[in-house]
């Protein structure tokens, strides 16, 4: 089913006059994301995370039981407009394009050792392709793991160099996130960045394909 929906976005782009160039430049993302068995500090946290509240893209959790094109919201809606014939489809154009990759490489073996590390306890890992767009278009990417109640924001645009900015928690977004990080910086293609905090970490890679 899966595939079929991945044949039909290709379909689309093919059958729109789009090509890989047009698109941009592709690269993979790949994040862990940990936390810890045993706080060791006695630092309070009293600020709140301050989260995105508009033009949020949302990453849905592979799953056969949503009625979606595309992991990315941004995707499934401009696909689904083309599909419907929407006059509007083109201010649905997505600004990043996303795909599904359900493959963590480049942090295979930090993932592992995490898992067999017995202070932490391994969340999640979700990797994607993606374009990187100008800094006034980009958007954040939200996913949220209700499992294990944690998730992060987090968008990379292009300003002279490339940026990451992320926002990952631990705790429910109907709730107020006091346990967080909040990081903006330049990042580096091939390369692995650890954003750490008392309670939990968040590993990203990014490489360009």
């Amino acid at each position: 089913m899966k595939s079929y929906k991945i044949i039909l976005i290709l379909s689309l782009i093919i059958s729109t006059g789009l090509n890989a160039y047009e698109l941009g430049q592709e690269y993979k993302v790949e994040l862990l994301i940990y936390k810890y068995k045993n706080i060791e500090t006695t630092e309070t946290f009293n600020s709140y995370l301050k989260i995105p509240t508009k033009n949020i893209i949302e990453l849905y959790d592979d799953s056969l039981d949503l009625n979606v094109f595309s992991n990315f919201s941004n995707i499934s809606d401009y696909v689904s407009s083309i599909l419907n014939n929407d006059i509007n489809s083109l201010d649905l154009y997505p600004n990043t394009w996303f795909r599904e990759s359900n493959n963590v490489d480049i942090l295979n073996k930090l993932k592992k050792n995490i898992i067999k590390d017995n202070k932490l306890i391994f969340l999640n890992s979700k990797s994607w392709i993606q374009t990187i767009p100008d800094y006034e278009t980009s958007q954040f990417l939200h996913y949220k793991d209700i499992k294990n109640d944690s998730g992060f924001y987090i968008k990379f645009y292009k300003k002279r160099f490339i940026h990451i900015s992320l926002k990952g928690y631990l705790g429910n977004t109907n709730n107020d996130l006091f346990i967080y990080v909040d990081k903006e910086q330049r990042v580096f293609s091939d390369q692995v960045y650890l954003f750490d905090h008392p309670y939990f970490g968040i590993i990203v890679s990014l490489s360009e394909i």
